[in-house]
């Protein structure tokens, strides 16, 4: 599963990247915002993927120690 998002994720940016470049080539003011937006969306979720991928790669325990440090501080702060 984790290589089918990467692999739709890079064809949207690959994609993106290359609308930008056309509408760019052809002067093309109107179709380039929407080219632009769509590339930068798109740069958007590449990097969410790879924050959620590095997430998903802490260890459990440290995840729990983080936790619990969080709930600790919290407490005392009130």
């Amino acid at each position: 599963m984790l290589v089918l998002t990467f692999l739709f994720m890079l064809a949207v940016v690959s994609v993106s990247t290359g609308l930008v470049v056309y509408t760019a080539s052809h002067h093309d003011l109107v179709d380039g915002s929407f080219a632009l937006a769509f590339a930068v969306l798109s740069g958007r979720v590449a990097f969410s993927w790879f924050l959620w991928r590095n997430s998903n790669q802490q260890p459990v325990a440290n995840y729990q120690q983080s936790r619990d440090g969080r709930k600790l501080a919290a407490e005392t702060s009130r």
